[in-house]
């Protein structure tokens, strides 16, 4: 439940995000966006793994400045204000903290995931779309509209990271799979519509057949 409604809550940082463009209204949607992941970081603190990937969305966006820097702090740090100065006030609150509390503490303990036949089906499974759309994406000038490539540069960016969180941050290899789910349909609707070829609808075929494989195994273990 809590993986589900933590991917639900990404989705909308990333759509947040998405609406950040260069106009006078930039800084606003920036607080938006961050705030949304300081407040997701209550339900899971590791959305707080987004902060440095969504920097980066900024300089890719070109809307990287000060000021914006600025508004994107005051929206990690507002829901933390709200919630820590409630709990000042009422100290009772102190029980809408636990779920942040328990897992502050997994943020910066690193240990790679054991290499279980699953895992590896599923990591070798999203890099066989990741890895071609990339390779399509360098070498094509589809799509032609500078947004739209910035932000797909950005979900093979965000993807490649979290698919290594997954590895380095083993406890949560479930969760940052599901946040990969999105950006892997995003970048495989890419991959087999720019080059349409009988080579690549055997792969699409190929690739789908595996994935139902792979959901089939998955609940087969569970």
């Amino acid at each position: 439940m809590v993986y589900a409604v933590s991917s639900l809550l990404f989705v909308v940082s990333l759509t947040l995000l998405f609406a950040c463009v260069q106009a006078d209204d930039t800084r606003r949607s920036l607080y938006s966006a961050f705030a949304m992941v300081g407040l997701s970081a209550f339900l899971t603190p590791m959305h707080l793994y987004l902060l440095p990937l969504f920097i980066i969305y900024m300089f890719i966006a070109n809307i990287f400045s000060i000021k914006n820097f600025v508004a994107a702090l005051l929206g990690v740090f507002t829901p933390f204000w709200l919630f820590f100065g409630t709990v000042y006030v009422f100290p009772e609150a102190a029980a809408v903290l636990k779920l942040f509390k328990d897992g502050a503490g997994q943020l910066f303990v690193f240990e790679l995931a054991e290499p279980s036949l699953l895992l590896l089906a599923a990591s070798v499974l999203e890099l066989m779309l990741l890895l071609p759309a990339v390779a399509i994406f360098a070498g094509s000038s589809s799509p032609a509209k500078p947004l739209l490539r910035r932000r797909l540069q950005f979900i093979m960016v965000l993807n490649f990271s979290l698919l290594l969180l997954s590895w380095v941050v083993s406890e949560n290899f479930g969760l940052f799979y599901m946040w990969c789910l999105p950006g892997v349909a995003i970048l495989g609707s890419y991959l087999f519509t720019a080059r349409i070829s009988r080579v690549m609808n055997i792969y699409f075929a190929l690739v789908n057949i595996l994935w139902i494989l792979l959901a089939v195994y998955s609940v087969w273990t569970v």
